[in-house]
């Protein structure tokens, strides 16, 4: 698996965005986008200031004014005066009434002297965020034995992978694998929250997200009461519905958790491991990573690198298929983000229904 970056390190910036976040629901007609010769973009809150945009948030603009991506992409490296016109025509036209949670930082998070634009969601938008995911989790990160394999901060998610040695097991003689699960979250409103065991296999140092259903894995939108004002902006002040139901989703995580790091349910994943161990790949490997990259939308280098790497460790059975692609997570992948993705195929993988293991192992 990747490593992403130092535990205290990831803490750290944790800590510093809690500093410095600031939300309002603003009125998308009181906005303005700048974009000078290189790209770079300021949002304009009228009456608040002006945030530096970043690419996720210019995603997120494209997406509330329905503007194509790849137009707007193209705009912006060809074209910034025209992005700036078409947008702030869009703007303009936009309903008085019609209002966007805006996630932002305050001038002081960075040299710039603006503040941060960071995503624009619906008014709708709940909140979760690093800083309170940490206080959730740290009574389990206490805990004698817990390992911090892997953590990382993307623009877009939060990502941590814990294991623990109490859950040990062995798929086959020489191959142990040791469980925990994985936590991420996006507060920037690109998936939910998630929480999912996740296996180790210490052969080898990959990693494999096993997503084993509602009883012992748990995604949660960022979803709350809609939050309305007359006024241009407004900064974000919790009220108490939308606390009661961040606190909700905590504790439902706080339950996650502690069902992710159950002997039983490492246990049934560990047999079904022992199962895609006995299963032997008959037919051709190629046909069987193309087979595998449409059915979970690897790309062409992803299916070969995959290709490569189970001829090279000859393990011909489906948990030497789904070993080959949680390989490419660890040695190719070019995102961190990426590379979770592909754990998570290595787990589906493994968990595919018995009518479809049989075609796979027969493929020619």
């Amino acid at each position: 698996m990747k490593t992403g970056r130092d535990f205290n390190d990831f803490v750290q910036e944790v800590q510093r965005n809690a500093e410095h976040r600031e939300d309002v629901v603003a009125k998308v007609n009181n906005c303005r986008l700048a974009t000078d010769k290189t790209g770079a973009s300021t949002w304009n809150i009228g009456g608040l200031g002006e945030f530096d945009a970043t690419p996720v948030f210019h995603d997120d603009v494209a997406t509330t004014l329905r503007i194509p991506t790849g137009y707007y992409d193209d705009m912006r490296r060809t074209y910034p005066a025209l992005l700036d016109a078409n947008v702030n025509a869009w703007i303009k036209a936009t309903p008085d009434d019609e209002y966007r949670f805006m996630r932002l930082f305050d001038a002081s998070h960075d040299e710039s002297g603006r503040g941060t634009a960071r995503a624009i969601r619906s008014t709708s938008y709940l909140p979760l965020d690093d800083a309170d995911l940490l206080d959730t989790l740290r009574p389990v990160m206490e805990q004698k034995g817990i390992i911090i394999q892997s953590c990382e901060l993307t623009d877009k998610r939060t990502f941590l992978k814990l294991t623990t040695p109490r859950l040990k097991g062995d798929v086959k003689v020489g191959d142990a694998v040791e469980g925990g699960l994985l936590i991420s979250n996006s507060e920037v409103g690109h998936g939910r929250i998630v929480v999912a065991p996740f296996i180790h296999r210490l052969v080898c140092t990959n990693g494999m997200v096993a997503m084993t259903g509602e009883g012992d894995s748990m995604k949660r939108m960022h979803k709350g009461a809609a939050i309305r004002t007359r006024n241009a902006y407004a900064k974000v002040v919790p009220s108490h519905e939308r606390r009661q139901a961040a606190a909700a989703v905590w504790r439902a995580v706080g339950e996650a958790v502690g069902r992710a790091l159950e002997g039983a349910t490492f246990q049934d994943l560990l047999t079904r491991f022992q199962d895609a161990d006995k299963a032997r790949i008959k037919g051709d490997g190629e046909k069987l990573f193309k087979h595998l990259g449409t059915r979970f939308n690897l790309t062409d280098a992803e299916q070969t690198a995959a290709l490569v790497n189970f001829e090279t460790d000859d393990e011909r059975t489906l948990w030497g298929a789904a070993n080959a692609v949680t390989k490419v997570a660890n040695h190719t992948a070019t995102t961190y983000e990426r590379a979770s993705f592909l754990e998570e195929v290595g787990g589906l993988i493994v968990q595919l229904p018995e009518s479809e293991r049989r075609r796979l192992v027969e493929l020619n």
